[in-house]
């Protein structure tokens, strides 16, 4: 396959347990239909949850024309925002392949670290409550989504602990008398 942005070709390479494709003249990386989640599951378990779906809006496609076209099929990229976040990267509708620059896998990685360590036990419970439901309707297998539900359960106990010390003192006591 061809490079996109400096038309050099891309290499295969294996990140993360993740097949993708990179440029090794500029940086950039190609990441077929799902292999940004995927790798993005594999760099951090905790922001294994986060699942920012780049296609839900066709909005985000209307006048966003990259000056790119896509590496497997030749149809333009479009130039969109990932999330809420300054980071463009471009997209193809096709078959949903996702080209980042140099650097910009490692800013949505940072990105997605600040989004999960900001949130506070309340918002935390909301994601819970949207990761058990998941678990029946989500589009990943069961076992995937039990385990976005764990994650979110996980940095929900340590918002709990944070937010309010004195429940760890009261957890650390039941456990010592429930072990006895």
């Amino acid at each position: 396959m061809e490079c996109p942005s400096c038309k050099h070709e891309l290499k295969k390479l294996i990140y993360k347990d993740v097949d993708l494709d990179q440029c090794l003249s500029c940086g950039g990386m190609w990441f077929d239909g799902g292999e940004l989640r995927k790798a993005k599951d594999k760099e951090d378990e905790f922001l294994r949850w986060l699942d920012i779906d780049l296609f839900s809006d066709p909005k985000k496609f209307i006048g966003g024309n990259s000056t790119m076209n896509c590496p497997n099929d030749k149809e333009p990229l479009y130039e969109i925002l990932y999330d809420n976040a300054d980071i463009k990267v471009d997209v193809c509708r096709k078959c949903q392949g996702i080209w980042v620059d140099k650097d910009e896998y490692e800013n949505i990685v940072a990105f997605l670290k600040r989004m999960v360590f900001h949130e506070d036990a309340k918002q935390y419970l909301l994601h819970l409550e949207e990761q058990i439901k998941e678990i029946v309707t989500g589009p990943e297998s069961t076992v995937s989504e039990l385990l976005d539900a764990y994650m979110v359960f996980r940095l929900l106990e340590s918002r709990v602990v944070s937010q309010w010390p004195k429940i760890e003192e009261i957890m650390i006591a039941l456990r010592a008398t429930l072990l006895k």
